[in-house]
Order: C-alpha cells, then structure tokens, then sequence
C-alpha cells in the first residue's frame, strides 16, 4: 500500500508540480510524506511564485531554517487536519527548510528563487513626425510602475537630446500613458525610450518634416497686374519678414519681388506683386527664403480691351436708334465714354451718340440720332480708343420710317399727360426710358389714338413705333 502511495505522489507531483495563475506567477506544489518532501528541492522558482506543501502522510511541518535577509520565515504543521500551507515568495535568494520531528531522519527541502527583470517591451505609436503631439502608451514587462515615472525620449545618435513626457499616467503596473510634443527641430531617426532607468533602446523613431510651398492663390496675372497673392506653406514656421519673390522659370534671373509681406501663420503669408507690363510670359517659380515651388505661378500676356458688339446693330435714316454696346477687357464704371459712330466709306462722316449711360464695366447704352441725310452703308463704331469695325449699317429710309412717304406722326412734344399718334392704326408702340426699360406698350387700334404718361417722371424718353416690318424711333420730352 506504501508503494502504491509513493507512486501516487511521484505522480501528483509530476502533473501539478508546476500550477500557474493569472499573473504569469507559478505555485509549486511539494508533497509531505513519510519521512520526505517531494521534490526536495525547487531550482527554478522566481519572485512572485507561490510554494505550496500538501499533506499526504504523517505529521509533519515546514519550517524555514535558513532563508535570504528580508523574507518571511514560517514554521507551519503539514497533517491530516492541517493539510497545506503556502508561502509566496518575494525576495529573490536560496531558503532551506525542515520537518522539525523529522529533520535528522533527512527530511529537507530547498528552493532557489530568482527575481524576473523589468524591461520596457513597447511604446504605441512607435514614430512621429517632426512637430507631431501625441499620446503613447509604454508597456512593460515585470514591471511595477506607479507614482509618477520619469519618462523621456533621448536620440539615439545624442543622448544628450532629451525630449521630455509632458504629463504620464501610469495604468497599472505593466502599462503607462505619456504625452510627448516632438519638437519640429527634432533629429530625425531613432531614439530611445526610458522609464526611470528602464531603457527601451532604438524603440522610437521620429520623421523627417520636410517644409515646403503648396500652392499661391491666385495663381496667375497678366502683364501690368497688380494683386496681393497669398502663399501656403506645409510643414513651415514663418514667422518675421520672409523674401517672397516670383522667378521666371527660363531665365531665373528674371525675378519679380513681393512686398508688404505679411506673414499669418507658420504656413500661410500674403504678398503684394506688381507684373511688369514687359514681364515674360510663363510659368514662373515662386520663392520664400530658400523654399521655392517650380512653376507655380504664370504670367499671361495682357489682356487687350475690345469692342465685341453692338445691339441692335443697324438703324434707319433719321430715326432715333438706343443701343447697348458690349466690351471686353474693359472698365467702363467710373468713367464718361466717348461714344460715336463714323461711316466706313468715309471716317470723318461722324454720328455723335446724344446720350450716353454706363451699365457696367463691359456694358453701355448709347442713342444716336441718325441724320436722314446719313450715308446708307456700313459704320464703325467707337468707345475712347476702341473700334469696331463696321458693327452698325445705317438703313436707307423706307415704309414708316421714311417721313416723304408716310403721314404718322406724334404731337404734342414736349407733353404733359397725353400725347398722340395719327395714322397708326395696327403698329405698335413702346415707351423707353434712357436707361432701355421698357415703360409703356401699347397696340395702335384708331388713327388718331391717345398715350397716356401721365404716371410718368419728367425727363427724355424714347418713343419707337413699328408697322408692317418698319420702325421709327422719336425723343419725347416729358414735362
């Protein structure tokens, strides 16, 4: 039977000699018999590891004899009625133990304890740019950290350059968190990380930030143009008076300079630029300090102003024409046109516009009052120094339009309240203001039929009448 018991307790110990927990610790189970403990001896414990006796025969005890400076001694009885005792181990070093009643017959045991090493395992993330705020967490290995640790960065080719964790928390005793601000003068490569005297060597790396220019806005002008630009940047810390400065791109030394420089942030300025009138046309480079961006800006050629069209773009001899004359490249607001009209055939035959009325830079409205005696045929027309040519015809007079060959006619003019149009009847009339808007319409139903503008403000209008495919355009003057 005492056979089949050792037998049972060589297996035991075989099996559960090595039990671990949920700390990664291990409990080592010693079996107490008659007259042995088994094993008798424990090589590999580590701090942190729990021994654990279990009665199987007799009366017995564990009792330390012999341990290292510091660890609890014990002294415990092993019997049916006390059937284990476990000691957890927390200083590293050699202990020696005895059954008391039993120690000179041999029965002693032993176990040697090792302290595991603390090292750092891992710090996520593992890299930054240059400039980059982050959080990191720095995890550990038979660690215990607590408090507050001392967590810093130091580069790996200096260790002299030290980059400091601004705030640390520890999570627990394996894992902290640390706020680092990496400086965009930073070296870049590797560094290594350090809690308190732990070192994780090579474990971070910082990135290169390269500056540079990313686009200006706007990012063309033509010659004679002056505009403020505005430069974006990335990566960049301006600050002072930066040298802002165009170059053309075949031929470097062609450089058109900025001024007023105005820096708004680390990546953004803005500029003043005068395009010379002569500049070279095409792509230029744009420069701030030593940083530059190959062909982002170009230098169109100037813009030329031209008449593009007149509307409508003929009239009758004798009649009284409003038209509205389209431009571009122009700047009509704010200025006084000279406005005229001279014939193809022979330039100094002049038709002056009577009434002149800017719509907007590129748009006008003019009235010319054609002579009856005008020549019939092509016109020029003019604004300053603009032509355009052969944009009006002057009609020959004809139909209603033609006053030795019809009897309408208008009167009172100037009028008041009502005026009146005889031999009519079936055209229609429009009152028009100088401005071109349409103010009265009315369908000519009598031969002698009356207006009524008695709503409307004294000034100059324009009466058109149109019959049978003819027109005749007459000034009103309302009192």
């Amino acid at each position: 039977m005492k056979n089949i018991t050792i037998l049972f307790s060589a297996f035991v110990v075989g099996v559960i000699m090595l039990i671990s927990n949920t700390a990664n610790a291990t409990k080592w189970v010693v079996n107490v018999q008659n007259f042995s403990f088994s094993p008798s001896n424990l090589p590999n414990v580590i701090v942190g590891d729990t021994i654990r006796w279990v009665w199987i025969s007799g009366t017995h005890t564990t009792t330390s004899t012999t341990i290292p400076a510091g660890a609890a001694s014990w002294n415990h009885p092993i019997t049916s009625s006390n059937t284990f005792y476990e000691y957890h181990v927390t200083i590293a070093g050699n202990y020696n133990y005895v059954c008391t009643p039993h120690a000179g017959m041999g029965m002693v045991g032993s176990f040697t304890a090792t302290a595991l090493t603390p090292i750092l395992v891992s710090i996520s993330p593992n890299q930054a740019w240059q400039g980059d705020s982050f959080l990191a967490t720095i995890t550990g290995s038979n660690t215990n950290f607590n408090g507050s640790p001392a967590v810093s960065l130091s580069f790996s080719g200096n260790p002299s350059e030290i980059i400091n964790a601004t705030s640390v928390t520890v999570i627990s005793p394996t894992v902290l968190h640390a706020q680092f601000t990496i400086p965009i003068s930073a070296s870049a490569g590797l560094w290594d990380v350090h809690v308190n005297t732990l070192v994780l060597q090579d474990g971070f790396t910082v990135i290169e930030v390269i500056p540079a220019i990313t686009f200006m806005s706007p990012n063309f002008a033509h010659q004679g143009d002056s505009f403020n630009g505005t430069v974006f940047g990335q990566n960049t810390s301006w600050t002072g008076t930066p040298s802002v400065y165009l170059s053309y791109s075949v031929n470097p030394s062609e450089i058109i300079n900025g001024s007023n420089v105005v820096v708004t942030s680390n990546t953004e300025l803005t500029a003043d630029f005068t395009i010379p009138s002569n500049a070279s046309t095409g792509n230029y480079t744009i420069h701030v300090d030593a940083l530059e961006q190959a062909n982002g800006f170009t230098v169109l050629a100037t813009l030329v102003p031209a008449l593009s069209g007149i509307s409508p773009d003929n009239g009758n001899q004798g009649n009284l024409v409003p038209t509205t004359i389209t431009a571009e490249n122009t700047s009509f607001v704010g200025t006084n046109p000279s406005v005229s009209l001279s014939f193809t055939g022979n330039p100094s035959e002049v038709i002056d516009a009577s009434i002149v009325n800017v719509l907007n830079d590129s748009q006008l409205e003019a009235i010319f009052n054609i002579p009856a005696d005008a020549s019939a045929g092509s016109w020029d027309v003019h604004v300053d120094d603009m032509v355009l040519i052969e944009g009006f015809t002057v009609n020959l007079l004809s139909g209603i339009g033609d006053p030795l060959e019809t009897l309408v006619r208008t009167f009172p003019n100037p009028v008041s309240h009502l005026f009146f149009i005889e031999n009519a009847a079936g055209a229609d009339v429009t009152v028009f203001n100088t401005m071109g808007k349409n103010i009265v319409a009315q369908k000519i139903t009598s031969e002698m039929q009356a207006i009524d503008i008695s709503q409307l403000s004294p000034g100059i209008y324009i009466v058109r009448i149109m019959m049978n495919g003819n027109d005749r355009v007459e000034k009103l003057l309302v009192n």
